[in-house]
């Protein structure tokens, strides 16, 4: 049970964790591009050419994780299944004490 928690868990991290590092990537060869540009106008052509094909890659790895996180999602039970599972699991916790439970001798 506890590695449905570890796989809900995995990726919703992995999701926010690809979001965050793409973003941080693209803004870098956003940055870097526009830098290169605005000290060589005269290769901005070939540096916007460079940025597009590198922040394609930055997005490609953000679409790998998306995908990833789809093919775990379908790995979880139905969630009618695990509250099956829990209540199977802690109905003997729950039982009532016998009638005659306060009537045990204390140790002592």
């Amino acid at each position: 049970m506890i590695a449905f928690y570890g796989i809900a868990l995995a990726v919703g991290v992995a999701l926010g964790l690809a979001v965050l590092g793409g973003a941080l990537g693209q803004g870098h060869i956003g940055n870097g591009a526009l830098n290169g540009m605005s000290r060589q106008p005269e290769l901005q052509g070939k540096i916007q050419t460079s940025m597009i094909i590198a922040l394609a890659f930055v997005e490609s790895l953000i679409l790998f994780t998306l995908l990833i996180a789809f093919l775990l999602l379908g790995k979880l039970p139905a969630p009618k299944d695990v509250m099956d599972a829990e209540k199977a699991t802690t109905a003997h916790y729950s039982a009532p004490l016998p009638a005659d439970a306060h009537s045990f001798p204390l140790a002592g």
